[in-house]
């Protein structure tokens, strides 16, 4: 099974969106051991804050960041 995890953000990264999105990722590791494809993109809605340098550390096979 695949499953495609979409999450809107705009600032407030260290509060919210770091937080959720290491959640989301031991979420991923849970459903990588029972067959199911995760992948997460984060849709980035212009955030004046850290979000776009910190969106962009992250960006791997599994991760996608869209401004």
């Amino acid at each position: 099974m695949k499953v495609q995890i979409v999450m809107p953000t705009i600032n407030l990264w260290e509060k919210y969106t770091c937080l959720a999105i290491e959640s989301v990722e031991t979420a991923m590791v849970y459903a990588k051991t029972h067959n199911v494809d995760c992948r997460f993109l984060l849709i980035d809605n212009a955030s004046t804050d850290e979000t776009k340098v910190e969106a962009g550390k992250k960006v791997s096979n599994l991760f996608s960041h869209l401004r």
